[in-house]
């Protein structure tokens, strides 16, 4: 580990990566100080748990650290918050199946079950569907993209989201109703059958 003067400034992302892919702790705290509070806010909105948030993300940089990629391209802020969006989903299933089998699902459950689509989180991040849902967004207006992720990808509530943006929770919810009938026709068109 490197010495405290050394811990004082961040480097950027290339560095860190260099430091992750060296096997350097230090890599961790740089990583934490750059992108933790982001991390945070994914971990929180899966969560609803400061501690829990705070402890999943302790856990996505200890993993991350540990299965840092050795080549290739890479885009750190990318890979630590699927990193700590993963971890905190895994903790939430796992944390719902000890307490009650009612208990909520997460909003990207919800919207892979309202679709039809099989595997809900997994099989979004597997190739076709993803890509095709990454092109669908891309496609999106700004604000419709931004209320679609905060929801699906942060995990935020709808009076959250308003919040953010400056609109009523009931204009973010017909915006969500409106993209989500979009998304299952622009699937359909593109072969994936919902």
């Amino acid at each position: 580990m490197k010495d405290n003067a050394s811990l004082s400034a961040v480097p950027e992302d290339g560095e860190i990566i260099e430091y992750f892919r060296r096997g350097d702790e230090a890599a961790i705290s740089f990583c934490m100080r750059k992108y933790g509070a982001y991390c945070r806010r994914l971990a929180f909105g899966v969560l609803r748990s400061e501690p829990d948030a705070e402890e999943c993300v302790n856990d996505a940089m200890f993993s991350l650290w540990r299965s840092f990629p050795k080549q290739g391209d890479v885009c750190l802020p990318a890979l630590a918050a699927t990193v700590t969006r993963r971890t905190a989903i895994d903790r939430y299933r796992r944390n719902t199946r000890k307490s009650s089998p009612e208990a909520e699902s997460l909003p990207i459950d919800e919207l892979y079950e309202e679709l039809h689509v099989p595997g809900a989180e997994q099989e979004y991040l597997e190739a076709e569907t993803g890509r095709v849902i990454n092109e669908f967004l891309r496609k999106l207006d700004r604000k419709k993209r931004l209320i679609f992720l905060m929801r699906y990808y942060e995990s935020r509530t709808p009076a959250e989201i308003a919040g953010h943006m400056g609109v009523t929770a009931s204009a973010v919810n017909k915006s969500l109703a409106k993209t989500k009938k979009q998304l299952k026709t622009f699937l359909e068109r593109n072969g994936i059958n919902v």
